[in-house]
């Protein structure tokens, strides 16, 4: 007869079997977590330049304001004086809404809100095109923005919305002195997690390092580097996709457009290295030959620029990524938008 001890599984089979069990356990809880919370944002908390800290939007008598537009006080509002993007809380007319920075709306002067593409849209289709733009917003504060807008009925949200990500990341200094590409990739796994975010939520969350833009010396801060342009992307198509899902929820459809940039606009920064204005001026010379080729050098001169003010070409192939999910759509500017014969 064999001794009991013999019946007993050693301590390495029970290890792994422990291993396994926490294992499918995280697993379920997991996607429990994903079913009911969605997409985890951004584990970090970063600097906006918008003011607003407490609420997006400000009802009044059946009208909603966008407070992130409004050059008053909310004492105005109330008094009738509401900024171009307001909307009824309710309408039996169709409408959508579209977000994004100064390309949806302000950045360019003496354009009125009518000539600006929302309201453009909303006369071809015959819709009323709620304008949500305003020059510096970023993906961090639509998210909210898209957050709070699920409270009024909308047909489609739009979004344009990806080069303030890289150039707030620039001028808020959003990501300085983040270790290299290593530490970023492997932030990623554990912030892609629900669980994670959860727990980290519980404390105060990690908030990176900003600082207040100077207009005289806007361009005097440290470069951007790869690591901290990859936390940029990251952080922006973990937003994107959490937007998203937030249309899911209230069965809104939502139309992505990939940001368009000028790659004949030379990089902006005096990068160490030198390798962005070697490429761009080679895409220009190509360029000047008819040279098939003159696109791509630029774009990597654009994605190498230590001072990004737009959107990298790896962050508009993963917003068409994002396209696949149902009830998006996308509208591929760059490939898709009138182009000068030069």
């Amino acid at each position: 007869m064999r001794h009991p001890e013999q019946h007993r599984p050693d301590w390495k089979r029970k290890l792994v079997m422990g291993i396994v069990v926490a294992s499918c356990t995280l697993c379920l809880v997991e996607v429990a977590l994903r079913f009911t919370l969605g997409p985890p944002p951004p584990a970090v908390q970063v600097y906006s330049r918008s003011p607003i800290t407490d609420g997006w939007f400000e009802e009044s008598d059946g009208m909603v304001m966008p407070r992130f537009q409004a050059l008053f006080g909310i004492e105005d509002f109330r008094k009738g004086w509401m900024p171009e993007g307001s909307f009824k809380v309710d309408s039996p007319n169709r409408r959508f809404a579209v977000m994004g920075g100064s390309t949806v709306h302000g950045g360019t002067p003496d354009l009125h809100v009518s000539g600006e593409f929302p309201a453009l849209l909303g006369q071809v289709t015959g819709s009323n095109g709620i304008n949500l733009g305003n020059p510096g917003l970023d993906s961090h504060d639509i998210v909210q923005i898209a957050d709070e807008l699920r409270a009024y009925p909308m047909d489609a949200w739009v979004l344009y919305t990806g080069h303030n990500d890289f150039g707030n990341g620039y001028f808020l200094q959003r990501y300085q002195g983040w270790a290299g590409g290593f530490q970023a990739h492997a932030r990623s796994v554990l912030e892609g997690l629900q669980l994670f975010w959860q727990l980290r939520s519980l404390g105060e969350l990690t908030t990176t390092h900003g600082t207040e833009p100077d207009p005289e010396h806007q361009f005097d801060a440290p470069g951007t580097e790869p690591a901290q342009k990859a936390h940029i992307q990251m952080d922006y198509l973990r937003n994107m996709r959490r937007i998203i899902w937030f249309a899911e929820q209230e069965n809104i459809p939502v139309v992505l457009v990939v940001p368009a940039s000028g790659l004949f606009m030379a990089p902006v920064g005096r990068c160490e290295d030198g390798a962005s204005r070697k490429l761009w001026k080679q895409g220009m010379r190509q360029a000047s030959e008819q040279s098939p080729e003159a696109t791509t050098s630029l774009q990597q001169a654009r994605d190498a620029d230590c001072i990004p003010l737009r959107i990298l070409s790896q962050a508009q192939d993963g917003l068409r990524e994002l396209a696949r999910a149902p009830h998006v759509y996308l509208v591929d500017a760059p490939n898709e938008l009138p182009r000068d014969p030069d």
